[in-house]
């Protein structure tokens, strides 16, 4: 994430922008976990969706279609929260 205070928030910030983020091995030795935020329907963040797969190594065209399966359930669970 950082060193410092600054590169922290740096890093916090690019993966705000991007939406998603994924760690390979960072947090539990040979998975990868890839998180995205849950929103609600205003755009605040309630909490976050993740998923793990016991798959070290994966191929960036996996990680991707995985990011994408990800984001589409949070926007999934967003819905819902709106329909209530």
């Amino acid at each position: 994430m950082g060193t410092s205070a600054s590169e922290v928030r740096a890093t916090l910030r690019a993966i705000r922008l991007r939406g998603w983020d994924i760690t390979q091995g960072q947090l539990t030795p040979g998975v990868t976990g890839i998180a995205v935020p849950i929103l609600d329907p205003g755009g605040e963040i309630l909490g976050s969706l993740s998923l793990t797969v016991g798959t070290p190594d994966m191929p960036e065209s996996d990680r991707q279609r995985l990011v994408e399966q990800v984001k589409f359930c949070s926007l999934i669970i967003r819905t819902a929260l709106g329909q209530n």
